[in-house]
């Protein structure tokens, strides 16, 4: 009876362990069902864009009627938006408190090609607060707001794009790669800003300008089923799938994204203007989502500065993507990710799988201003770029509770692309059930103390898994 009461014990003690490890994010992600849009009873009011005298044949702009409507929308406290078929040319458009924007199915929506027709406002873009032009749909200081039908809007981001390419060399050639992206204005294409519950859902975004999302010092909002393709045969520069910014209690489900730059990336503030505006990105769910071509599956930075924290990444594939899993930030960044949950992910044919670069695109990072230009007036936005972060330690981004978990890659060109810093190496992460199969292991610098467990990594060449300053680390 002793030996049965004792085996008994040993059976439930080992299934309590088991338990315990299977479940062991579940037990840290009890904030992930409070997270995305809330539903919100909108008015059935309905205010057909046409009724307002907008152009549905595309050939002259809609802009105003499609304004008006909104405002005789938001002025009967709500309602719907309504876009019957046909074709609107239009620059910036402002969606506001309780307005539901549907579009009907055949409904293209084409941005304008001239940046007048998208004014100048205060906000955040790639890491500081600036005057820029508005997006092409824009959700300023609103609440209850919801976006959706099956309709196509369409950037026509091609002009754009050839200016940031013909200032190339103009800035190559004066030292100025750092500024280029805040000197070339382009407009995104659908921003919702400060503002809480908010729905943006299966449309089609196309050709962006600049970025593609971008939800920024927002919360309570769900992005869900969209689909985003700004690849082409012409170069798209920074054409961001969805980027969440300094954001919290964000959903992101079941999107499709290809684009020539990060396709779901979280941001929190670059540098000296960043630290100064302290806003993290926290609680953030990305799942079951696919990418196809661009810079990265998951992307967590550049922008680093108010801090990355309480992540859950999961059911989400790629295929052809440049990067599987990436983490860059740099010395003037700052800031903390940390508590980041990444699960059930499915890669292949993808160049790098797991990237950690904590001294990214040192020309664009580091910001230096030519001695041409002493003494002479300079921009705000290259100031801004210019002013030291103080002390230095400060500028240092910690990577701390990372966990990765039931990964697979396959054909793969190399499993790791990592550098940190020497004073803060990349410490504590953890691997669970990862299997990775690759032509080469690639790269670990300045690392520590990685925990791996029924995991495996397959290179093609022997011994190309490169480690310099390294301990605690074993990959096999």
């Amino acid at each position: 009876m002793k030996q049965l009461r004792f085996l008994v014990i040993v059976m439930l003690f080992a299934s309590c362990v088991f338990y315990t490890k299977a479940h062991s994010f579940s037990k840290k992600l009890d904030w992930v069902e409070h997270v995305g849009y809330r539903e919100f009873d909108f008015k059935t009011d309905t205010f057909n864009v046409l009724k307002y005298e907008a152009c549905n044949s595309g050939i002259f702009s809609a802009t105003k009627a499609i304004q008006n409507a909104i405002d005789k929308c938001a002025e009967n406290g709500g309602g719907v938006v309504y876009f019957p078929k046909g074709y609107y040319l239009t620059g910036s458009i402002y969606v506001k408190s309780n307005v539901h924007l549907y579009f009907h199915n055949d409904v293209v929506l084409l941005g304008s090609t001239e940046l007048v027709d998208y004014p100048e406002i205060d906000t955040r873009v790639a890491g500081i607060e600036i005057k820029w032009p508005s997006a092409l749909i824009n959700i300023n200081n609103a609440k209850n707001v919801k976006i959706s039908g099956e309709a196509e809007i369409q950037g026509r981001g091609r002009i754009f794009w050839a200016k940031f390419i013909y200032m190339k060399p103009i800035y190559q050639k004066e030292n100025l790669k750092w500024i280029r992206d805040y000197d070339c204005k382009r407009p995104r294409m659908l921003v919702s800003n400060n503002s809480t519950n908010v729905k943006i859902q299966d449309i089609t975004l196309k050709e962006s300008p600049f970025w593609t999302v971008q939800i920024l010092y927002s919360k309570q909002v769900t992005v869900d089923g969209i689909s985003i393709d700004n690849f082409s045969k012409h170069y798209a520069p920074s054409t961001d799938g969805i980027d969440i910014d300094s954001s919290e209690k964000v959903l992101v489900q079941n999107c499709n994204v290809a684009c020539m730059d990060d396709n779901f990336c979280l941001k929190a503030g670059r540098d000296a203007d960043g630290l100064r505006v302290n806003k993290p990105c926290q609680y953030i769910v990305i799942r079951n989502n696919k990418t196809a071509e661009g810079s990265g599956l998951v992307v967590f930075g550049s922008e680093t500065s108010g801090g990355i924290k309480y992540v859950y990444v999961s059911n989400m594939e790629a295929n052809g993507t440049d990067t599987g899993i990436r983490f860059k930030s740099a010395r003037t960044r700052g800031g903390v990710i940390e508590n980041v949950y990444i699960e059930n992910i499915t890669m292949k044919n993808i160049p790098t799988v797991f990237e950690m670069s904590m001294n990214w695109n040192p020309k664009y990072s580091y910001c230096k201003l030519p001695e041409k230009y002493n003494g002479y007036p300079i921009p705000k936005r290259w100031k801004m770029l210019l002013q030291k972060v103080t002390p230095a330690e400060k500028g240092f981004c910690k990577l701390q509770n990372i966990y990765f978990k039931n990964i697979t890659a396959e054909k793969c060109k190399r499993a790791f692309k990592v550098q940190g810093y020497k004073e803060y190496p990349v410490e504590g992460l953890s691997f669970d059930n990862v299997n990775i199969q690759a032509q080469t292991g690639g790269s670990i610098e300045n690392a520590r103390n990685w925990k791996m467990s029924d995991s495996k990594f397959e290179f093609e060449k022997e011994n190309s898994l490169k480690q310099k300053n390294t301990s605690g680390i074993r990959v096999r």
